[in-house]
């Protein structure tokens, strides 16, 4: 039982493990509108957020349960 739960799947290259575990492609934020610093409450209108503090506006609005909430 042990051997076949151990021989499930295939065994990945270098580079397939980079792609799934980082280190392949650098994420960057230039040119993405809704990249702020969530400390100083500048991210946008229209951007996701999680409270008040991180908009411009300083108001997170929640359109209803499991909805994304974004600055207003």
């Amino acid at each position: 039982m042990k051997k076949q739960i151990l021989n499930l799947g295939k065994t990945l290259s270098k580079t397939q493990q980079k792609e799934i575990f980082g280190g392949g492609i650098p994420i960057t934020h230039e040119g993405d509108p809704c990249w702020g610093d969530n400390e100083t409450g500048s991210t946008p209108s229209g951007c996701p957020c999680s409270q008040g503090s991180q908009c411009a506006s300083s108001t997170c609005y929640s359109p209803g349960a499991g909805a994304v909430s974004v600055c207003y």
